[in-house]
């Protein structure tokens, strides 16, 4: 009985690995798209696409009855989180450094962890206190040793800042949405993507987005990866990772994302990477990691 309950808690957890994982290199690839496409169309795309595939997965899925409300609150989610988020962070990464772009993301674990204890009254253990600090610390050797690619620009910092602040938002409100029985996890991934696809056609049409007419190989891949693997399937293992973890959990295992992030901009972006910044990528996935290893060791003992 205990190894299955096991199993069943590790699901949740490799799931919000997935996501937070697959989230920073995300980013990586929209910075690399975004010196030839507007933010909006990018994230137009990426959102169809996601949307797509997720209503399809939902077949696969019991149904369920939902009062309108229930819709049009994951609608309204999906279109401040992923969808304005998205466009926020993309414009942002147009005038930060590749890896400093990234690293922000590090900072999402504090504020969602707030945001948890303030808003959802969820138990701050001083094991996920301890963690985050292990996280920070490891960002910040990250940052000192970190080789830059480009100029970061104040403008970039401050939309990276309200997209922190929108992220960590919509993480909260998502988590309360999936613990509540009338909206089960697998109907908020899809509706949640399409509120988000409706945002960035609406931000298209209003600044008058072109959508491209012609698209290079690599560039179809990049696109392909924001809305099968940042979006669609990310956001499917998001939520399900929501609805078994408190949002403290989730929010101390995404800072697991920027470690994985930064690799994929020094590949990306050709950057090479000093032993001193795989240490302080090493000490970000530690803390992490730290709550789950107290438990371990504390169920062997």
């Amino acid at each position: 009985m205990t190894h299955r309950a096991n199993d069943a808690l590790t699901l949740p957890v490799l799931g919000a690995l997935f996501a937070f994982s697959a989230g920073p290199v995300g980013l990586v690839v929209q910075k690399y798209l975004v010196t030839s496409f507007e933010p909006p169309i990018i994230v137009l795309i990426q959102m169809t696409v996601g949307a797509l595939v997720l209503w399809v997965a939902r077949f696969f899925f019991p149904k369920v009855s939902l009062p309108p409300s229930a819709y049009a609150k994951g609608l309204a989610l999906g279109a401040v989180q992923p969808g304005l988020l998205m466009i926020i962070l993309t414009n942002a990464g147009a005038h930060l450094d590749s890896v400093t772009f990234v690293l922000l993301a590090a900072l999402m674990p504090g504020v969602v962890a707030l945001m948890g204890r303030l808003f959802l009254k969820e138990t701050l253990s001083i094991w996920v206190v301890i963690g985050l600090l292990v996280s920070f610390a490891g960002m910040l050797l990250l940052v000192i040793v970190r080789e830059r690619t480009g100029a970061n620009q104040p403008l970039g910092f401050v939309l990276a800042g309200i997209g922190l602040l929108i992220g960590a938002g919509g993480m909260t409100i998502g988590r309360a949405i999936n613990t509540s029985a009338t909206m089960p996890w697998f109907v908020l991934a899809p509706l949640q993507v399409t509120g988000a696809c409706a945002a960035a056609w609406v931000v298209a049409l209003v600044v008058g987005s072109d959508l491209p007419t012609a698209v290079t190989s690599p560039q179809l891949i990049a696109f392909a990866y924001l809305g099968l693997g940042m979006t669609a399937i990310s956001y499917f293992t998001f939520n399900f990772a929501l609805s078994r973890l408190p949002v403290v959990h989730v929010g101390l295992i995404a800072a697991a994302g920027p470690g994985v992030g930064t690799v994929a901009a020094a590949l990306i972006f050709g950057q090479t990477l000093e032993l001193a910044a795989f240490v302080g990528i090493s000490v970000v996935l530690l803390g992490a990691a730290l709550p789950a290893l107290h438990g371990l060791l504390r169920g062997g003992a």
